[in-house]
């Protein structure tokens, strides 16, 4: 499905066949995210380095990481896994509780797209988000929830 960018105006491809009005770009979406913003947690936020198993030092992972993208003042907890293979997208100053699972792939249900998290997102701990989502910036996510590609989070 193709829809039309409500910053930009360009037309870009969703990921899946799911509908999401409004909708952001990619390019929309990671813009800014190397700017300084306004984040009280952290005050001298950076990008995350990994290891040769792609472990961070905060004992967090992702796999495909050339294809995952973190906005500034993020936070990931530990014990999160990450698989980017198809796109991760996380927004400006998102949490992300410990021991959550992001996929962008689903080999059980044979389904694969992006992952989008909008900016200020809260997701509690032990959360399963699966493939073509994309979550609303400042939604949250309750600790222990299922999101997968159609749901409506409130």
């Amino acid at each position: 499905m193709t829809q039309k960018c409500i910053k930009c105006g360009e037309m870009f491809k969703l990921p899946l066949d799911f509908d999401v009005l409004p909708a952001i770009c990619p390019n929309c979406f990671d813009k800014g995210n190397d700017k300084m913003v306004n984040n009280k947690r952290f005050k001298n936020w950076k990008y995350p380095e990994f290891d040769e198993r792609n472990t961070t030092k905060w004992n967090w992972v992702a796999i495909h990481r050339e294809k995952l993208k973190i906005g500034y003042g993020s936070d990931i907890g530990c014990f999160t896994f990450i698989n980017a293979k198809y796109g991760v997208n996380i927004g400006k100053n998102v949490q992300i509780g410990s021991h959550t699972s992001i996929y962008s792939e689903d080999t059980e249900r044979d389904i694969r797209g992006s992952v989008m998290i909008g900016e200020g997102a809260l997701i509690g701990s032990h959360c399963l988000i699966l493939p073509g989502v994309y979550i609303k910036p400042f939604r949250k996510i309750p600790a222990m929830s299922v999101v997968k590609d159609g749901d409506e989070i409130d």
